[in-house]
């Protein structure tokens, strides 16, 4: 892992026969935008962390860290950012996606993953 916080995660993997870095970062707010866009990038390159501008939108209207979810991080790690064994992640989305005024609550995903083989960057 190389870095890790409330709203990115920057890892390698290996993938396909090579070692490629992986950068997932939920913190990118488009312009006009009430909500953010999770974007994930990817490199061969180890030594930096990929570009955010090269990268894909994989998940967009993401409430985290705005003011209609604003204490509740995309990332949480166990047992802490430095060295974690556990990486869990909860994306927060409008009811009504966004398009109109709809239903007030909103559609929570969960999920997590134990790091078995977690080696130091």
């Amino acid at each position: 892992m190389y870095s890790a916080t409330p709203t990115s995660l920057d890892f390698s993997v290996w993938t396909e026969g090579q070692t490629q870095r992986v950068l997932y970062d939920c913190a990118w707010r488009p312009a006009g935008s009430q909500y953010r866009e999770c974007v994930r990038a990817v490199s061969a390159q180890l030594t930096t962390a990929p570009s955010t501008a090269t990268g894909a939108i994989v998940i967009d209207r993401v409430l985290n860290g705005t003011s209609a979810d604003p204490s509740s991080p995309v990332f949480t790690y166990t047992p802490n950012s430095t060295a974690p064994t556990y990486v869990a992640v909860h994306l927060a989305f409008p009811s009504s996606a966004g398009q109109k005024p709809g239903y007030k609550y909103h559609v929570v995903l969960d999920d997590a993953a134990y790091l078995p083989n977690l080696e130091t960057q």
